[in-house]
């Protein structure tokens, strides 16, 4: 999911710089089109499995473990995967096309295509908070979900606001009357980018783990930063100190301890 909402912010930056330029290149405005909507595809069906995933350990949690194996989870990345190299090898020849319409910051689709949209804001709106309200009903009745743990709080509010923009963005997508205006056609690509945003902001805000393994990153990095500058300093202090040639042995000693210098 990380790697198709990179794709598709880079993309979105690419046609951002194409509209405002307005470079004339249809073969450009083809490739943008393809990438906005395969990423957008692919996301969405990324998202959609780990959807199923959390509904099959949630139904079933001591046969989960066997029915979803590693075997099963590289394969549909792999198939993930291939759909999108296939969606844009697709759009990118005459059988199907996306492309995009700098003057407007728009995309035009084919009949195709469009059908394709349709069932993606379907599985978005209607499939997702459907899985949710299967899972949190289960959890419910079997008397796992008791609102009493600050841990089931947190996670009960993560999918309800997931869910909830989720149905957002479906009603927005799907029963919003579309006008031939500008500034609509720039919106509705804007929401696009807004979806990948909302996703991902819940589990910062409420998941402690990922919370946890951010803060382990970034200090990580830091502190391995911190430890170069540290030894960069004393060994210049050392340099100065007693002279540049003996540090020099001194180091090819502890490197080479066979060699006679």
């Amino acid at each position: 999911m990380a790697i198709f909402s990179v794709l598709s912010y880079i993309g979105s930056l690419v046609y951002y710089i194409h509209g405002i330029i307005r470079i004339d290149s249809p073969g450009l405005s083809r490739v943008t089109g393809s990438n906005y909507l395969g990423s957008c595809f692919a996301f969405v069906i990324a998202n959609l499995c780990l959807s199923v995933h959390r509904l099959f350990y949630t139904l079933l949690p001591l046969k989960s473990p066997f029915i979803l194996t590693t075997t099963v989870e590289r394969i549909c990345i792999a198939s993930i995967i291939l759909f999108y190299i296939v969606f844009i090898a697709t759009t990118m020849s005459p059988l199907a096309s996306v492309e995009f319409c700098p003057a407007h910051f728009f995309f035009r689709y084919d009949r195709t295509t469009s059908l394709m949209n349709l069932l993606v804001n379907n599985m978005i709106g209607v499939v997702n908070v459907t899985t949710y309200t299967i899972m949190f009903a289960t959890l419910f009745v079997k008397g796992s979900l008791t609102f009493r743990r600050n841990s089931e709080i947190r996670m009960t509010a993560q999918a309800a606001l997931v869910s909830a923009c989720e149905l957002a963005f479906f009603l927005y997508w799907s029963c919003t009357p579309k006008a031939e205006l500008s500034w609509r056609y720039a919106l509705d690509s804007y929401t696009v980018l807004i979806f990948y945003d909302v996703l991902i902001l819940p589990y910062v805000i409420f998941n402690r783990t990922v919370r946890t393994e951010m803060k382990n990153l970034f200090c990580k990095q830091k502190s391995r930063t911190s430890t170069v500058s540290f030894l960069d300093q004393s060994r210049i202090y050392e340099e100065q100190k007693v002279g540049p040639g003996y540090v020099s042995k001194c180091v090819s000693k502890l490197n080479y301890p066979g060699d006679i210098i």
